[in-house]
């Protein structure tokens, strides 16, 4: 058996001219290579995730972060007037945390000896370039995961029997169950669920998913403290949204808006990003006789990656995984499924945690002649990427749900 080994490996060898050892380690480094650029050339979502070296969980420190910030404080009609000779009270103040926990992602192949010996280049580069295609969507669909449940809504549809602002009502409200006023119409039995972002009060900012509980009550995860009579914020069911509810330039200006309003940061080029899936969320945008095709004035190579055109001071982005949810259940990712969302945001909107240097492996393990594996029948290529996208203020992104044009 040991004179086989080493009769294949001094094959290989021969065929390339390197010795065996030095092929071993030149495979990887070439097929990693390929797995990288494939992996980067999808990752739409990622690249405006905030990145902060200090914010990577560092080694041997556990798999969970803890962020926090605090409410804004509350604006003084007197624009705070001292009293001559008068001390006066300290303004009580609020902290909200946000957490994220680490969770491992990965696949692998496992391609035979046959396919190692016959036929390296043509079949294992096309499989390390699935590879690198499977884990950039599978990072971006989750990021859009979080986003989707993290933001605030707007239908394509304008219907106000399912979205539009509440306003806390102090009276036996606690941490998770939100009596409010004026919750839309549509919103009324326990199947119904969706997204409430805080857009004021001591939870500013906080997200969560809602469930109706009750008349005027919605169900919630605890929020970091109890809200105060007359705190608002946005809410918002996906629920009967059908074919043709696409977006229009009323919305996207309407998003502005809302961002403006919430004080949501701009990036660094002064603009507000998208990202928007490719087919008809895409056709619908680009019919749009308000659109500016980016090439009319810019260079796009110059620019962020995919992009494809702005409008009402928000650079649009094209991506081909959208995240799709049957409507009314938002958070469910279904392929199939109608409902579709472009999501706008603001910098800093969300981020993506990773352990300190160990973000993504890339592994390529031709077949070995153990003891376990006497015949060395296949090897394998993996990735595995540990991370957590979170949302950092909801308040500062908001999704666009809709079901485009069929083509």
């Amino acid at each position: 058996m040991t004179y086989f080994a080493g009769t294949v490996a001094a094959n290989l060898a021969r065929v390339s001219g390197i010795s065996a050892n030095a092929k071993a380690n030149d495979i990887k480094t070439l097929y990693k290579a390929t797995y990288l650029i494939n992996r980067e050339s999808e990752l739409v979502y990622q690249q405006f995730a905030q990145k902060q070296a200090n914010l990577d969980i560092q080694l041997n420190k556990g798999d969970n972060i803890e962020f926090t910030r605090y409410a804004p404080l509350v604006e003084s009609s007197t624009y705070n007037l001292l009293v001559e000779g008068t001390e006066q009270d300290a303004e009580k103040y609020y902290t909200q945390t946000v957490n994220a926990v680490l969770d491992e992602y990965g696949n692998f192949v496992a391609p035979s000896s046959r396919v190692w010996l016959t036929a390296f280049d043509p079949k294992l580069g096309g499989l390390a370039s699935l590879l690198g295609k499977q884990a950039s969507k599978s990072l971006d669909l989750k990021i859009q995961n979080v986003i989707a449940q993290g933001f605030m809504g707007l239908r394509a549809d304008g219907d106000t029997a399912f979205q539009g602002e509440v306003v806390i009502v102090e009276a036996a409200t606690t941490a998770t169950n939100l009596v409010v006023t004026g919750l839309p119409s549509g919103i009324n039995a326990s199947t119904h669920y969706g997204v409430i972002v805080f857009t004021s009060g001591v939870n500013q900012g906080i997200t969560r998913t809602f469930q109706y509980a009750s008349t005027g009550v919605l169900t919630v995860a605890a929020l970091p403290n109890i809200p105060l009579a007359g705190d608002t914020a946005r809410v918002c069911d996906t629920a009967e949204l059908a074919t043709g509810d696409k977006i229009t330039a009323a919305l996207i200006k309407k998003v502005v808006a809302m961002l403006e309003v919430n004080e949501a940061p701009k990036f660094p080029d002064g603009y507000y990003h998208a990202a928007i899936p490719v087919g008809g969320m895409k056709y619908d945008f680009m019919n749009d006789t308000e659109y500016i095709n980016l090439k009319h004035y810019a260079d796009p190579k110059d620019l962020y990656k995919n992009l494809v055109g702005e409008f009402a001071g928000v650079r649009f982005h094209s991506h081909t995984h959208p995240y799709k949810h049957t409507a009314g259940t938002i958070g469910t990712f279904i392929p199939t499924a109608a409902v579709q969302m472009v999501s706008i945001f603001g910098s800093d909107a969300f981020g993506n945690i990773k352990l300190a240097g160990k973000d993504q492996v890339f592994e390529v393990c031709p077949p070995e002649f153990t003891v376990s594996t006497p015949l060395a029948m296949k090897g394998t290529m993996s990735w595995k990427n540990m991370y957590c996208p979170i949302v950092l203020n909801g308040a500062w992104g908001c999704n666009l749900f809709g079901v485009p044009t069929l083509l």
